[in-house]
C-alpha cells in the first residue's frame, strides 16, 4: 500500500469484508467482494503502474475460470 497505493480507493482493500487476491508474482493485490456471480473490485489493482494492465487481465482471467464476472468499481 505504501509503495503503490496511489489513490484513495486503493486503501479500500484494507476494509473489513474485502477479500484479497494476490498476483502470482507476489507484487500486486486486488481487493474485491463476491456478490452472486460477480466479483466487485474496490478500485484499481494496487501495483506498480507498469503492471496495472497485466494484473487486471490476470484477475479477470481467474475470475472467468471461477465462473464470475468482474466489475471494477471506483477505478
Amino acid at each position: 500500500m505504501l509503495a503503490h497505493g496511489w489513490s484513495a480507493s486503493s486503501w479500500q482493500v484494507l476494509n473489513p469484508g474485502i477479500e484479497h487476491w494476490i498476483d502470482p508474482r507476489g507484487d500486486a493485490v486486488v481487493g474485491y467482494a463476491v456478490h452472486g456471480r460477480f466479483a466487485v473490485v474496490a478500485g484499481a489493482p494496487v501495483c506498480s503502474p507498469d503492471r496495472q494492465q497485466s494484473v487486471q487481465q490476470e484477475f479477470e482471467r481467474q475470475g472467468r475460470a471461477a465462473g464470475r464476472t468482474v466489475c471494477w468499481f471506483g477505478v
